[in-house]
């Protein structure tokens, strides 16, 4: 099975639609602030910060738009990324446990999608906030919560397929 992995027709889970709203209204929201806020932003706005959240380059509030660009790419690209579970690489895929493998990749790959959609605008956000002299969100403690956060999930995911994989390989053996 493993040479040839069905494509299975899936549909999304209840927790997938939700996070795709939250993505898709945390990108919407920012968007709607920088338009409604562009005349009030600074003309220039940190463009890098340090380990401990300072700013080390400044540049055009016109960045904002390349922030955003790549957020927004990313989004879709791994939307896309989401609809062909087939093609990802698996260990141990059976017959028994396709469809559990295929939900949880997609899922894996969902939630890092909507954790990168929530986190782009908030950096555009803070970047707006400390352009206009405010303190910045962004600092050592902000990073690692984002590491771990990334780090979790994955961990999380990864947990998930191998306790799918091997559940079901036994399952199959024992019959």
């Amino acid at each position: 099975m493993e040479t040839n992995p069905p494509n299975l027709n899936l549909k999304m889970t209840a927790i997938e639609k939700l996070l795709n709203v939250l993505g898709i209204l945390s990108y919407s929201g920012v968007i709607v602030y920088i338009i409604f806020t562009w005349d009030a932003i600074p003309n220039q706005i940190p463009g890098h910060y340090n380990e401990a959240g300072e700013v080390t380059r400044w540049g055009g509030r016109e960045e904002l738009f390349i922030l955003l660009g790549i957020g927004l790419l990313l989004w879709f690209g791994m939307t896309v990324m989401e609809r062909f579970p087939h093609v990802y690489n698996y260990r141990n895929l059976t017959e028994a446990n396709v469809k559990g493998q295929y939900i949880n990749s997609r899922m894996l790959v969902n939630v890092l999608k909507n954790e990168i959609a929530i986190l782009f605008p908030f950096i555009i956000w803070n970047d707006i906030r400390v352009a206009r002299g405010l303190p910045s969100y962004i600092n050592t403690w902000s990073l690692v919560f984002i590491i771990l956060l990334f780090a979790g999930t994955i961990a999380f995911f990864i947990k998930k397929m191998r306790e799918n994989s091997l559940f079901k390989r036994v399952e199959v053996r024992g019959r």
